[in-house]
Protein backbone atom coordinates (compact mmCIF):
# COMPACT_ATOMS: atom_id res chain seq x y z
CA UNK A 1 0.00 0.00 0.00
CA UNK A 2 1.47 3.81 -0.70
CA UNK A 3 2.23 5.33 2.51
CA UNK A 4 1.83 9.72 2.32
CA UNK A 5 3.36 11.51 5.22
CA UNK A 6 1.03 14.12 6.47
CA UNK A 7 2.85 17.09 8.09
CA UNK A 8 -0.13 18.31 10.78
CA UNK A 9 0.51 20.86 12.65
CA UNK A 10 -1.80 22.12 15.56
CA UNK A 11 -5.82 22.16 15.08
CA UNK A 12 -6.71 25.86 13.90
CA UNK A 13 -6.33 28.49 11.01
CA UNK A 14 -4.56 31.45 12.57
CA UNK A 15 -2.19 28.91 14.43
CA UNK A 16 -2.35 25.42 13.04
CA UNK A 17 -3.12 23.56 10.04
CA UNK A 18 -6.11 24.65 8.03
CA UNK A 19 -9.11 22.06 8.75
CA UNK A 20 -10.69 22.23 5.56
CA UNK A 21 -7.28 21.58 3.43
CA UNK A 22 -6.16 19.02 6.14
CA UNK A 23 -9.52 16.83 5.83
CA UNK A 24 -9.60 17.31 2.01
CA UNK A 25 -6.03 15.82 1.63
CA UNK A 26 -6.80 13.34 4.07
CA UNK A 27 -9.76 12.82 2.43
CA UNK A 28 -8.30 12.30 -1.64
CA UNK A 29 -5.25 10.15 -0.19
CA UNK A 30 -8.25 7.46 1.05
CA UNK A 31 -10.15 7.82 -1.98
CA UNK A 32 -6.66 6.88 -3.61
CA UNK A 33 -6.35 3.84 -1.88
CA UNK A 34 -3.22 5.00 0.00
CA UNK A 35 -2.22 5.22 3.87
CA UNK A 36 -1.72 8.31 5.57
CA UNK A 37 0.72 8.66 8.25
CA UNK A 38 0.86 11.31 10.05
CA UNK A 39 3.61 14.15 11.50
CA UNK A 40 4.42 16.95 13.45
CA UNK A 41 6.63 19.18 14.86
CA UNK A 42 7.69 18.42 19.01
CA UNK A 43 7.88 22.19 19.81
CA UNK A 44 6.67 24.91 21.50
CA UNK A 45 4.07 26.87 19.17
CA UNK A 46 5.50 30.63 18.63
CA UNK A 47 1.95 31.81 19.13
CA UNK A 48 -1.64 30.53 20.65
CA UNK A 49 -4.80 32.79 19.58
CA UNK A 50 -8.30 33.22 20.60
CA UNK A 51 -9.86 31.89 17.82
CA UNK A 52 -13.24 33.96 19.16
CA UNK A 53 -11.17 37.59 18.86
CA UNK A 54 -8.33 36.59 17.12
CA UNK A 55 -5.90 37.58 19.48
CA UNK A 56 -2.90 36.55 20.80
CA UNK A 57 -2.73 34.86 24.34
CA UNK A 58 -0.67 34.39 26.90
CA UNK A 59 -0.70 30.29 26.68
CA UNK A 60 1.84 27.51 25.45
CA UNK A 61 0.81 25.33 23.53
CA UNK A 62 2.73 21.95 22.28
CA UNK A 63 2.51 21.63 18.38
CA UNK A 64 2.76 17.89 18.57
CA UNK A 65 0.00 17.69 21.11
CA UNK A 66 -2.17 19.86 19.36
CA UNK A 67 -2.09 18.30 16.06
CA UNK A 68 -3.40 14.99 17.51
CA UNK A 69 -6.68 16.82 17.85
CA UNK A 70 -7.17 16.50 13.89
CA UNK A 71 -6.16 12.20 14.00
CA UNK A 72 -7.20 11.42 17.16
CA UNK A 73 -3.85 10.93 18.52
CA UNK A 74 -2.55 9.15 15.61
CA UNK A 75 0.20 11.51 15.02
CA UNK A 76 4.01 11.08 15.46
CA UNK A 77 7.14 13.52 15.60
CA UNK A 78 8.82 14.83 12.41
CA UNK A 79 12.16 13.12 13.28
CA UNK A 80 10.41 10.05 13.84
CA UNK A 81 9.41 10.18 9.81
CA UNK A 82 11.59 7.45 7.63
CA UNK A 83 11.34 8.49 4.35
CA UNK A 84 12.28 5.23 3.16
CA UNK A 85 8.79 3.96 4.32
CA UNK A 86 7.28 6.60 2.77
CA UNK A 87 5.65 7.06 -0.91
CA UNK A 88 4.94 10.43 -0.69
CA UNK A 89 4.75 13.78 1.10
CA UNK A 90 2.39 16.46 1.79
CA UNK A 91 1.92 19.56 3.85
CA UNK A 92 -1.96 21.03 4.22
CA UNK A 93 -1.21 24.92 4.49
CA UNK A 94 -3.02 27.61 5.85
CA UNK A 95 -1.09 29.38 8.40
CA UNK A 96 0.92 25.97 10.09
CA UNK A 97 3.79 26.45 7.83
CA UNK A 98 3.86 30.00 7.84
CA UNK A 99 4.20 29.93 11.86
CA UNK A 100 4.91 26.35 12.89
CA UNK A 101 6.84 24.64 10.34
CA UNK A 102 9.01 27.64 9.59
CA UNK A 103 8.57 31.13 10.47
CA UNK A 104 7.77 32.35 6.91
CA UNK A 105 5.04 34.39 8.30
CA UNK A 106 7.59 37.14 10.48
CA UNK A 107 10.50 36.94 8.07
CA UNK A 108 8.71 36.20 5.11
CA UNK A 109 11.56 34.55 2.36
CA UNK A 110 14.19 34.58 4.21
CA UNK A 111 12.27 32.38 6.91
CA UNK A 112 14.10 29.17 8.44
CA UNK A 113 12.17 25.76 7.94
CA UNK A 114 11.62 23.39 11.07
CA UNK A 115 15.29 21.21 11.02
CA UNK A 116 13.45 18.07 10.92
CA UNK A 117 10.85 18.83 8.57
CA UNK A 118 13.63 19.90 6.11
CA UNK A 119 15.92 17.22 6.32
CA UNK A 120 12.75 14.97 5.78
CA UNK A 121 12.04 16.80 2.93
CA UNK A 122 15.47 16.35 1.27
CA UNK A 123 15.77 12.90 1.71
CA UNK A 124 12.14 12.04 0.30
CA UNK A 125 13.33 14.72 -3.02
CA UNK A 126 16.69 12.95 -2.99
CA UNK A 127 14.62 9.73 -3.69
CA UNK A 128 12.78 11.28 -5.96
CA UNK A 129 9.55 10.74 -4.48
CA UNK A 130 6.62 13.33 -4.29
CA UNK A 131 6.31 16.20 -2.17
CA UNK A 132 2.91 18.13 -2.31
CA UNK A 133 2.09 21.54 -0.72
CA UNK A 134 -1.03 22.83 -0.39
CA UNK A 135 -1.99 26.73 -0.46
CA UNK A 136 0.86 28.88 1.61
CA UNK A 137 3.11 25.76 2.73
CA UNK A 138 3.93 26.24 -0.81
CA UNK A 139 5.72 29.66 0.18
CA UNK A 140 6.38 28.72 3.66
CA UNK A 141 8.60 25.45 2.73
CA UNK A 142 9.99 26.94 -0.68
CA UNK A 143 11.94 23.91 -2.61
CA UNK A 144 15.39 26.06 -2.58
CA UNK A 145 15.25 25.01 0.94
CA UNK A 146 16.01 21.35 -0.80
Amino acid sequence: MTCIGVILSDYAVFDGSNISETVLTLLAIERAGAKAIYFAPDKPQPHVINHITAEAMAESRNVLVESARIVRGKVLPVDQADSVQLDALILPGSLEAAKNSSHFADVDADCIIDTDLQKLAQEIHKKNKSIGFVCIARQSCHYRSM
